[in-house]
């Protein structure tokens, strides 16, 4: 059984961007007015920020970007991402100014989905061709 740098080397470059991009969600959720996104609909920053998500989910459970994701692990990673949306409604409760929005949470999850599929169908795409 051996640990250490070697073996965390690989867990870090597949889910060290998914805990970098949940901490931008956190700090953002954190602020009472989020500057620099006026003007946009609130369903694209939620759709948006939770598709870059899912979309980093999804290349941790495959083990890369490139590398096939059965529909299984898309599921898993839209469950993941949602999770961590009702963590982030959950937070906002305590921030000053911010309250949870039931509402959020189905942007959250639509962002998800369009994130999963962005990469769960051009792999299966791929694989079929290879198959012919």
């Amino acid at each position: 059984m051996g640990g250490g740098p070697r073996a965390a080397a690989p867990l870090l470059r597949l889910w060290g961007p998914v805990a970098g991009w949940m901490a931008f969600l956190f700090a953002l959720s954190d602020q009472a007015v989020v500057t620099g996104v006026a003007g946009l609909p609130d369903w694209v920053t939620h759709g948006a920020g939770f598709g870059v998500l899912c979309v980093l989910v999804c290349r941790a459970l495959a083990g890369g970007l490139l590398r096939p994701l059965p529909m299984r692990s898309a599921a898993l990673a839209i469950g993941i991402t949602f999770l961590y949306g009702v963590t982030d409604e959950i937070h906002q409760s305590f921030v000053p100014g911010r309250h949870p929005d039931p509402w959020d949470l189905l942007k959250n999850l639509g962002g998800a989905v369009v994130g999963a599929i962005t990469c769960a169908v051009p792999r299966a795409t791929r694989e079929e061709g290879k198959a012919a």
